[in-house]
């Protein structure tokens, strides 16, 4: 079972007496409920992983007067905060075995790392309850008066007084801040809003995650910048983890896939400025993981274009239609469970370790050059598309000497201590060149498959820019702006394609009245290519006019 919690936390003195909730607003009517005692065991890891994450695991045991005992096991989830209250996501699966859950396991392995799962705290609370209702009988809000007791064994090492007032109907939410505003008139006033087991463990379960977003600035070294990097996408995939694997939502997919992307065009792009060994590890696995997740998150695209397209078409068309996406959601169910099994794999835990790891203590090289040619190429003022060369070609063998000729570039520092705006503008220029390349070798009429490499060029420009940003300043920001814009449209182009494709083969094995449909349908999507092909000239010539306002940070540091 699976709910949102929406609830506000409140902090009682041993003293306060909790106000009637009677006429909250007019038609609303207040009643008590059976006192409960309630049995909490939480699980964790030993360095409270899950706790650090906002996440809780739980087995409890409820007795209400003397009926017989319901164990439930709970997971919450994080999903936001604010100053008003808290939400999360709450899964439970009701019996009375003590085994853990297989899908509660699962939905924590990306927090957990794998690593051991045991007791961290046990916790019993005596609950007073008071229930809010509607004109007409509805459940509207709960008011639980918690005594909570953290147990050590048998004896009991501390207590604490809590109100918890949560949404349990559809209206709830409007009486929530009349009900907070009445009992702080009573003398209740607003907690920290953590969990009980947070408020049990104490500081330890409120430090923040191991691997945690790097703040930059202007003066941030490449290790710095590799870590933010690094960090940023790790922290992509964990949090989108449980969104994936319960599939209630497609953008936790398309996020996670976007990590793996972003991963792969960051490490890419900085590629001289990391450790090779750690590098050839690391690419081929992030390529993996981004392949399974992009099987279902093309067909999740597709679908969406395929609903599009009937929704140009008449009823009696849309009716012949509904096939294709039923067909579409029997190739997902496939690709689902070939996705579910990799992140179900020791595989997908190393990766996430790996990254981990290395978003800690960043893999950067022992040391960093930059050919004299290349050097004064980035120096001369020709036009920015002739002046560099491939990165590849950038970066002189480990062993090479440093290179004596004037205007070399090198530094006698390990890498990771370089300054980062000696090297972004670098990156970002490398990226710039080779993109402009690429379309400077277009005809008129440049092929499907010169234009997708022509939106991998304008992507990769772009997270070489947003790489750039925090130690270049608004000039790089600018740049990633324009390119975000060409990549999508030919992305939008790019989708229409495969979904004329996909229609194309359908249509071969359909009925003759379908088919007719469907070549409707492609004539969306032509209509579509055709849009892409007609303004990606007008975006790539804005991209060039900002590169010639700003062209000054595309270059090294000194």
């Amino acid at each position: 079972m699976t709910n949102i919690e929406h609830e506000v936390k409140l902090d009682a003195g041993p003293t306060v007496a909790l106000p009637s909730m009677d006429g909250l607003v007019e038609g609303v009517s207040a009643s008590s409920l059976p006192d409960q005692r309630l049995r909490a065991v939480y699980y964790d890891t030993v360095d409270l992983r899950l706790a650090r994450e906002g996440v809780t695991l739980r087995r409890r045991t409820e007795r209400s007067g003397p009926a017989e005992a319901r164990s439930l096991w709970t997971l919450k989830l994080p999903v936001l905060s604010g100053a008003k209250g808290s939400e999360r996501k709450e899964l439970s699966w009701p019996g009375r075995h003590r085994a853990m859950p297989r899908m509660a396991r699962s939905l924590v392995r990306a927090f957990s790392l794998d690593e051991p799962l045991g007791i961290v705290g046990v916790l019993v609370t005596d609950r007073r309850r008071v229930v809010v209702r509607g004109p007409e009988g509805g459940l509207l809000l709960e008011i639980d008066d918690d005594l909570v007791s953290v147990m050590e064994g048998s004896r009991i090492a501390a207590r604490f007084r809590e109100v918890e007032v949560e949404v349990v109907g559809p209206g709830g939410e409007k009486l929530l801040q009349p009900a907070v505003t009445r009992l702080r008139v009573a003398g209740v006033v607003h907690a920290t809003g953590r969990p009980k087991l947070v408020r049990a463990l104490g500081e330890r379960a409120m430090e923040r995650p191991e691997v945690w977003p790097v703040k930059l600035g202007p003066r941030s070294t490449v290790r710095e910048l590799l870590g933010a990097a690094l960090a940023d996408g790790y922290r992509r995939l964990v949090v989108h983890d449980p969104g994936v694997r319960l599939d209630e939502d497609p953008e936790h997919v398309h996020q996670a896939r976007v990590a793996t992307r972003r991963l792969r065009s960051d490490l890419h792009a900085m590629r001289p400025l990391v450790d090779a060994s750690w590098l050839l590890r690391a690419s081929p696995e992030l390529g993996w993981l981004g392949k399974v997740l992009g099987h279902v998150r093309d067909i999740d695209v597709l679908s969406l274009r395929i609903e599009v397209g009937m929704g140009m078409l008449d009823e009696r068309d849309r009716n012949l239609a509904r096939p294709l996406l039923a067909n579409l959601a029997s190739e997902r169910r496939v690709r689902r469970r070939e996705l579910a099994s990799a992140m179900d794999s020791s595989r997908y835990t190393e990766l996430l370790g790996m990254l981990a790891g290395a978003s800690l203590n960043p893999p950067v090289a022992d040391r960093w050059e930059l050919s004299a040619r290349v050097m004064a190429e980035c120096r001369d003022e020709k036009p920015l598309p002739d002046m560099a060369i491939p990165v590849a070609e950038a970066a002189l063998p480990r062993s090479a000497p440093l290179a004596a000729e004037e205007g070399a570039f090198a530094h006698d520092v390990p890498a990771g201590e370089i300054p980062g705006n000696d090297v972004v503008g670098w990156i970002a220029a490398s990226a710039w060149n080779r993109l402009s390349r690429r379309v400077g070798k277009l005809g008129t009429e440049p092929s499907d498959a010169d234009l997708h490499l022509v939106r991998i060029g304008a992507k990769r420009l772009r997270y070489a820019c947003e790489v750039a940003a925090p130690v270049a300043g608004k000039q790089a920001s600018r740049l990633a702006v324009k390119a975000a814009a060409l990549q999508d449209l030919l992305g939008a182009g790019r989708d229409a394609l495969m979904a004329e494709q996909w229609l194309r083969a359908a249509a071969r094995s359909a009925p003759r009245d379908r088919a007719l449909v469907i070549g409707q349908m492609i004539a969306f999507e032509r209509a579509s290519q055709r849009e892409a092909r007609e303004l990606w000239p007008v975006l790539w010539e804005r991209a060039q006019l900002r590169v010639r306002r700003d062209r000054g940070w595309l270059r090294p540091g000194r």
